[in-house]
């Protein structure tokens, strides 16, 4: 048996970064070698919280230890408020002049991209032999990898490469190396935070089912969980179809203001009795994400219901359903209609995912019997 000091989170042996040391005892030979691996280091731009970058001075940068848990276990690192590093680095202070002979200007430095990236800059020496482009690991990489081939052609502000950065995540240093005809290099650096994996998004509330009347609900507030491995860029709101707004901070939520369809009833009466029914055309004005507006022309189906009491319905193409009684009904308040509402987040890399809706019942409130 040997005792041996661990880390008391992991039950490995022990880093400086590990807060709380135990000895426990072992069977010879079943002893832990790996170090751990939850408390890591990581670098803070004081002024705002971000991650520092290597232009970021010396005297504004410290250093936090935070508990790195598994991915498995991200929902208890949230739901029990364990505090983690930022996924943001600070961009106050750029890589150096885009403007020289040797630059790259597009990505930009810091900047998150994903998928097939085009490289732009400045190869403009007068006496260009070649240049390359090529991408490492980390900030300081020990590998390089070369993008396509060697190129001649002298560029200003113009195209430079193609990287497809559709395997990668993490951290990554975009090199440019110009040669002279004399055979003397000269070097521009940038990092990038590339990014391909989606965010993950639930709606938390409201929950499919739930019923809100106007005269006790003046709004349906729209709430989702949205999380990006490296940095949330927005969520969007949809109801039936129309976007209805976008946040941008966390917590995510929209206000949807209460529209009730009623004054459709007579419409749908008319239609239902029809032989065969006829399909009704709506109009309505939707405002896009890039403030565009436009009308669309909204087709439902009708028919008339019997059971268990009299009545129409219409299905919208967007998934909107209206059932409006053709007869009075006690305890009812004769008129109901159901909504489809969808959240999408979207990373600052772009990477895009739909969550899955949810359907809600909008109803006049019953009367109070006096």
């Amino acid at each position: 048996m040997v005792r041996v000091e661990v880390c008391a989170t992991s039950g490995l042996l022990p880093t400086p970064y590990c807060p709380e040391r135990v000895k426990e005892i072992f069977i010879d030979g079943t002893q832990p070698k790996q170090l751990d691996n939850i408390w890591q280091p990581f670098r803070i731009y004081k002024p705002n919280g971000k991650l520092a970058t290597v232009y970021d001075p010396p005297d504004q940068v410290e250093e936090k230890v935070f508990p790195i848990y598994p991915p498995d276990a991200a929902d208890w690192v949230r739901e029990n408020n364990i505090p983690q590093p930022p996924v943001e680095y600070d961009t106050t202070f750029r890589s150096p002049s885009q403007s020289g002979d040797v630059a790259v200007i597009t990505p930009t430095s810091y900047s998150t991209i994903h998928g097939v990236v085009t490289i732009v800059g400045n190869a403009r020496l007068d006496n260009l032999d070649t240049y390359r482009l090529s991408f490492g690991k980390g900030l300081d990489p020990t590998q390089w990898t070369q993008i396509g081939s060697d190129h001649r052609d002298r560029v200003d502000n113009g195209f430079l490469e193609q990287w497809d950065a559709s395997a990668l995540d993490g951290l990554y240093t975009l090199k440019l190396t110009v040669v002279d005809k004399n055979g003397t290099p000269r070097e521009a650096a940038i990092q990038v935070i590339v990014d391909n994996k989606p965010p993950t998004i639930k709606i938390i509330h409201p929950n499919t089912g739930d019923i809100y009347s106007p005269e006790k609900d003046e709004w349906v507030s729209i709430g989702v969980d949205a999380v990006d491995n490296a940095s949330m860029g927005r969520v969007e709101f949809y109801v039936d179809g129309a976007y209805v707004g976008a946040s941008t901070v966390a917590p995510f939520n929209k206000k949807w203001t209460i529209k009730m369809s009623d004054t459709l009833t007579k419409t749908l009466a008319t239609a239902a009795a029809a032989k065969p029914p006829n399909p009704i055309t709506i109009s309505r004005l939707i405002t896009n994400p890039d403030g565009t507006a436009v009308t669309e022309q909204l087709t439902a189906n009708v028919a008339t219901v019997t059971t268990p009491n009299p009545a129409v319905t219409a299905v919208f193409t967007t998934g909107m359903i209206i059932v409006s009684n053709t007869v009075p009904v006690p305890n009812s308040t004769g008129f109901v209609e159901s909504h489809i509402v969808k959240a999408v987040a979207i990373d600052a890399a772009g990477n895009r995912t739909e969550g899955a809706p949810v359907t809600i019942f909008i109803q006049h409130a019953s009367k109070e019997k006096k």
